[in-house]
């Protein structure tokens, strides 16, 4: 009977042990048989444009010093935007929403045309047609919903927002190899310019 009991005892002490191990081998396996879906990045140097055609039939264009990850498959259409700008020509998919990630906005549409630009201090989201949603990168909590003309400006400092409407060309300008500023200061046309050029 003490034998008994101490294989007992012994079992019980083991067993949590071996759950444990069967849970991370199963885990383990898991991901082997399911791996975490892959990003594909696309960047710009200082200066280069660069036009992506996704299999879903949307286009993507990087604007210079730019950097994106992209994930387009049955379930998902995803973008991050790591750093510049982009626009987005978006294929039409109800099943699939369009979700563009950056520092501090989630952008997410059905299929439309709009334009991301982020900056150290700001992230400005411009639509040219169709209608965005944006959210709050750390909440998920939506800030607003924005239609054709109108431009939402996230103040990443001070949490400032501000909409406005914009003129389409204005944003659009850096796809004709322009640089479009009205009533800035020069030191927001030297920094913008900065992106360009190292002199």
């Amino acid at each position: 009977y003490a034998a008994r009991s101490d294989a007992r005892r012994r079992w019980f002490a083991v067993a949590p042990a071996l759950a444990a191990s069967v849970a991370a081998a199963t885990i383990f396996i898991s991901i082997l048989i399911n791996p975490a879906p892959e990003y594909t990045t696309f960047a710009t140097q200082r200066g280069e444009t660069e036009e992506v055609n996704l299999p879903d039939g949307s286009v993507i264009a990087l604007n210079t010093s730019t950097e994106i990850q992209v994930r387009i498959d049955d379930e998902v259409r995803s973008v991050r935007l790591l750093k510049g700008e982009a626009l987005f020509d978006v294929a039409r998919d109800t099943s699939r929403p369009f979700v563009v990630v950056s520092s501090h906005a989630e952008t997410s549409v059905l299929g439309t045309r709009f334009n991301i630009y982020e900056n150290a201090t700001k992230t400005v989201v411009s639509v040219l047609s169709g209608v965005v949603e944006v959210a709050s990168s750390e909440t998920q909590s939506t800030l607003l919903t924005l239609i054709a003309g109108h431009e939402f400006e996230l103040d990443t400092v001070t949490g400032l927002q501000d909409m406005r409407s914009f003129k389409p060309d204005a944003v659009t300008a850096w796809r004709r190899g322009l640089a479009y500023h009205e009533n800035k200061p020069l030191s927001a046309v030297v920094a913008d310019l900065n992106r360009y050029f190292s002199t």
